[in-house]
């Protein structure tokens, strides 16, 4: 578990960092949020992995449609993502959605791809 109330000496620098961020609805075009990275990598190439899920529905309710989920502006301290629908909700506004992320140094290793 990171965050504040989490000793600073609790976490090795090169440990992974991951959570949980909420894309709040939007109705138009693509929709995008800062999240941040905590605690903050000191250096190195940091890389990021992320995907987007629908916030819990009941079974009734009509299926979702697909979501481009993408990273810019990777940094040690925070990342963008964005989201967008590949088609255009009947009711204008696309719900809320999850974006379960995961944040680690890249470290390359001689031999591995």
């Amino acid at each position: 578990v990171y965050g504040p109330d989490v000793g600073e000496n609790a976490c090795n620098d090169d440990a992974p960092r991951s959570g949980t961020a909420v894309l709040s609805a939007w109705s138009s075009g693509r929709a995008c949020t800062t999240v941040s990275i905590y605690p903050p990598f000191s250096g190195g190439h940091v890389m990021v992995h992320a995907r987007g899920s629908h916030l819990a529905t009941k079974i009734t309710d009509k299926p979702h449609e697909a979501v481009m989920v993408w990273l810019e502006q990777i940094a040690l301290k925070s990342f963008i993502v964005c989201a967008q629908a590949t088609t255009h909700s009947e009711s204008g506004a696309h719900p809320a959605m999850n974006i379960e992320w995961l944040a680690f140094i890249d470290k390359k290793v001689p031999g591995l791809s």
